[in-house]
């Protein structure tokens, strides 16, 4: 059976959300404060946007958001990727719930972030 990353890639979000929300009970058990908890809730809150859950969403991205950058000290270099990940979930959030202005503010802090860490990604 594959991974919820794997399910999460291939835009299979109703089974994607199940194994994410399993993820993050026992995170927030025994992780509450660590970087991976945040971007749990940042990855349930794109599978729930995958799935035109908007409002769900909303808070999930915000909060993982916010809780990575908070923590982005602590994550390790393989996954700096996960920060600009998270925005782009809030990007994409906010293209498809038609609310142009939010997708525009996330939009200049990914390109923000990008220049920050030297990448040239959109």
């Amino acid at each position: 059976m594959p991974g919820f990353i794997h399910l999460f890639q291939h835009r299979q979000y109703p089974a994607a959300e199940t194994y994410l929300r399993e993820c993050l009970t026992i995170r927030e058990k025994k992780l509450p404060d660590d970087w991976v908890l945040f971007n749990t809730k940042s990855m349930l809150g794109g599978a729930l946007a995958g799935q035109k859950k908007f409002q769900e969403a909303e808070p999930l991205l915000v909060e993982g958001y916010s809780g990575m950058k908070d923590r982005e000290a602590k994550i390790p270099p393989a996954a700096k990727t996960r920060l600009p990940e998270a925005i782009r979930r809030l990007v994409d959030l906010y293209t498809a719930w038609d609310k142009p202005d939010e997708a525009a503010k996330w939009r200049k802090e990914l390109v923000a972030r990008n220049e920050a860490d030297g990448s040239t990604k959109p």
